[in-house]
């Protein structure tokens, strides 16, 4: 272990930036929204053909870490208490993501939701549901036939990654760790989080 005084919320946010992408920008999504912080909006009008990532702005590591920072000190959260919280959602969120029941369920409501789509093109496309064309429901229909096949693949990175998440936890924050950081913070002055 180093010599330096502990900084939960910066070794909190290398931890992060070590996960491999795309897993990286979703914790970085679920540990900002866990905390409070949502992702701007970029300013254009939803639109049925617009994505999501054309409507908000990107969650960053700065983000994440300035949020916690801000609990920190403006509302006065105890560090432990917010990297401690955020790895355990994190944790939950991955495990649920590695779990054979969630992804038999995804494939489930996905098949579901190919056989009503198909079942759309059957019907006048003033009479659908959201008026789609014939173009946009076959578009729909492929892209969620390409995610059920995706689903067991994903569930077994989630599974790798669980794993390396786990052991980088318990290796970094482990109770020697926090020992430390409240011995350091005895010496710290009130706002000082990032004082050696």
């Amino acid at each position: 272990m180093s010599t330096s005084p502990p900084h939960p919320i910066l070794d909190l946010c290398e931890l992060i930036a070590r996960i491999p992408e795309p897993d990286r920008f979703d914790a970085i999504f679920i540990g900002c929204t866990a905390l409070g912080k949502s992702p701007d909006p970029t300013g254009l009008k939803a639109t049925r053909d617009r994505t999501l990532a054309e409507l908000y702005w990107d969650l960053t590591i700065d983000d994440l870490r300035a949020r916690l920072v801000e609990l920190a000190q403006t509302v006065g959260l105890d560090e432990q208490f917010l990297v401690e919280g955020t790895l355990s959602v994190l944790e939950s969120h991955i495990a649920h993501r590695s779990n054979e029941e969630f992804t038999e369920r995804a494939r489930e409501l996905n098949l579901n939701a190919i056989k009503f789509l198909e079942s759309e093109l059957t019907r006048h496309a003033e009479d659908r549901r959201q008026q789609m064309t014939d173009a946009e429901l076959n578009n729909l229909i492929l892209k969620t036939k390409e995610h059920v096949t995706r689903l067991d693949q994903d569930r077994r990175d989630a599974e790798v990654l669980l794993r390396f998440f786990q052991q980088e936890r318990r290796s970094l924050f482990d109770l020697s760790y926090w020992d430390s950081f409240r011995r350091s913070k005895l010496h710290r002055l009130p706002g000082d989080l990032f004082e050696e």
